[in-house]
């Protein structure tokens, strides 16, 4: 285990066969052509497979998740994944994510190092591209295309499968085979679609 990560491990609820089923049931896809889930502004693009493997197995990072919208992906991923990690840099935020289950690191956002240990073993990334252009302090890279790509180089370093990106950025990297970015222009329905 990481010496960043501390909390308890969310434990799925049910029996696995219970999760098994229910992931039987409720297999939604995200596209961008015709007959989409979600509205095309909000997917811009995605390379995601439509045989979609369930987070409910899979251990999730919110890269971001001290940001609105990382806080909006938190809360939505939490019920679905097995489990659920949270970058952050403000320490004051800990607290109310380690009460949901999630275990926290807290550090600079653009120490990459720092992130891909916390990364490590996880399924899926959750990068909030606002984590790189507010105001916060960011040591190791100033520009927010700097960090993006220090993101995706950690997430890569890490062995992750899924990238999801979520905000706005022209030219983001592509750091795993299945990528998917979500504008954040409606918080609650951009974290929707994370969580399915």
């Amino acid at each position: 285990m990481s010496p960043y990560l501390n909390g308890p491990t969310p434990k799925p609820a049910g029996t696995r066969a219970e999760r098994l089923h229910a992931h039987q049931i409720k297999t939604p896809t995200i596209h961008s052509g015709p007959g989409n889930l979600y509205t095309p502004d909000l997917v811009t693009e995605t390379a995601l497979p439509t045989d979609r493997v369930s987070l409910a197995f899979m251990p999730v990072i919110v890269i971001g998740a001290d940001t609105p919208v990382g806080e909006a992906v938190v809360r939505a991923v939490v019920p679905s994944a097995a489990e659920v990690r949270a970058f952050i840099s403000d320490a004051r935020r800990a607290e109310d994510l380690k009460s949901q289950g999630v275990k926290v690191a807290i550090g600079d956002v653009s120490d990459f190092s720092h992130i891909e240990a916390a990364a490590l073993n996880c399924f899926c990334a959750v990068l909030v591209t606002a984590a790189a252009i507010d105001g916060r302090e960011r040591s190791f890279a100033d520009a927010a295309e700097d960090v993006w790509e220090g993101w995706a180089d950690a997430v890569r370093a890490a062995g992750l499968h899924r990238t999801i990106w979520v905000g706005t950025g022209a030219g983001l990297p592509r750091p795993t085979s299945e990528v998917a970015i979500v504008v954040d222009s409606d918080i609650e329905k951009a974290a929707s679609v994370v969580a399915d």
